[in-house]
């Protein structure tokens, strides 16, 4: 199971701009552990106010003055209108090449403006601000437990140990036994924050409190332990998530 998912849209008639902008898309999925997703993409405002996929995107980018009938004009402005007026709830991020257009983004509560040319750093502070009005969707895993299925929350795990022929699922409220296989149960999880420390341990790194010499203390004071021959490997992939966490948080 992939992390969270973004659908973008993409709506700027410069080749140039927006082959910048989806490298950068590419670039920021890949740095910060989201499932690949290619956005959505358009030249025109037209082909963008027509698409219901784009009415569902959680974030558009607009470039503001595109070229119309009548040459270059604020289509993206137009766009980001109808859009609100259709109950649109997503973020607006304009594209533009001055600061004339600020209070049209304050009508249609723009997340973010992109001066061209812009930056990767500026593209990051816009999806910064998207990224506070996305509320992912709770995961869940579908465990057997005393031979009913029971629906538990990734996020309330702690860490998950076999023991006496039994995989327990540590969460914030209680411990769940299953007859799953540690190896089946570590694919459902589906990488961070879970990581395999140990043989016999899948341990969620949004739960750890501190990493300490031979393992992790968990934010209820529990240990648990890291496998002495991948420790390293252990240690850097942690502190990898602490710091995207920590750039997420920021």
């Amino acid at each position: 199971m992939n992390q969270e998912r973004m659908a973008l849209a993409v709506c700027e008639d410069d080749e140039q701009d927006r082959k910048k902008l989806l490298s950068f898309i590419v670039r920021y999925q890949q740095e910060n552990e989201l499932e690949p997703s290619p956005p959505l993409c358009f030249t025109h405002a037209r082909a963008l106010l027509v698409s219901e996929k784009a009415r569902k995107a959680d974030a558009l980018f607009l470039d503001i003055m595109m070229r119309g009938e009548s040459g270059m004009e604020p289509l993206g402005v137009h766009a980001a209108r109808t859009f609100r007026a259709g109950g649109y709830k997503g973020s607006l991020v304009f594209i533009t090449s001055s600061d004339g257009y600020y209070p049209e983004g304050f009508e249609v509560e723009a997340a973010h403006y992109l001066t061209k040319p812009f930056t990767y750093e500026q593209f990051c502070e816009a999806m910064r601000r998207v990224l506070k009005n996305i509320a992912p969707p709770e995961r869940f895993i579908s465990v057997p437990v005393n031979r009913a299925q029971t629906r538990i929350p990734t996020s309330v795990i702690r860490y998950v140990e076999v023991y006496s022929h039994q995989t327990l699922l540590h969460t914030m409220a209680e411990t769940f036994a299953t007859t799953l296989p540690l190896n089946e149960l570590e694919h459902m999880l589906g990488g961070s924050p879970f990581l395999r420390c140990y043989r016999s341990y899948i341990v969620n790194m949004d739960h750890v409190a501190r990493l300490e010499q031979g393992g992790f203390l968990m934010d209820d004071g529990s240990r648990v332990p890291i496998a002495l021959r991948d420790m390293q490997g252990i240690k850097e992939r942690y502190l990898a998530h602490c710091f995207t966490r920590m750039r997420k948080e920021d």
